[in-house]
């Protein structure tokens, strides 16, 4: 794999590649311009500490849309239907109560902030690998148990 890069797409790239703050797009141009100076996709993979299908995804990119389309950055993420203030109270009733199930918080955030979960998420998790599984309250103490035994017959053996 070889792309060949004009001095000028050489230039932008590098311009680019300075002025970017996320990792994202940082690695993007950065796969490119390695390429163009010659290195194979396997070095560059292991240079940025990426998948070799995304140096290759990143180069098909490049080839196929131009420079302009691929350094295109509307990336956006889903920050979902609950807001700043929404997810902070979630998180104080996930702090104040136990949910042994996620259907039981849909339940709590439909009544309590009126958005509905219920029929996307909970039919996804029915039809998904993922088992929910309940642990009784006393299985998460025998951790801590194992911590206790831990700190007095190994770490704190010595006395000052």
């Amino acid at each position: 794999m070889n792309i060949s890069l004009s001095s000028t797409e050489i230039a932008i790239l590098e311009r680019y590649q300075r002025n970017f703050s996320d990792r994202r797009s940082y690695v993007k141009v950065t796969c490119i311009l390695m390429i163009g100076k010659g290195l194979s996709p396997k070095e560059v993979s292991d240079y940025l500490d990426i998948d070799d299908s995304t140096v290759y995804r990143y180069a098909d990119s490049y080839h196929e849309d131009g420079l302009e389309v691929y350094l295109q950055t509307d990336y956006k993420g889903y920050w979902g239907m609950l807001s700043c203030v929404h997810i902070s109270e979630l998180r104080r009733e996930l702090n104040r109560s136990l949910y042994t199930e996620a259907q039981s918080v849909a339940v709590w955030i439909k009544e309590r902030l009126g958005i509905d979960y219920t029929l996307q998420e909970t039919e996804w998790l029915e039809t998904t690998k993922i088992k929910l599984v309940f642990l009784p309250p006393y299985f998460l103490n025998l951790i801590e148990r194992l911590w206790k035994f831990l700190r007095e017959k190994v770490i704190n053996t010595c006395l000052y």
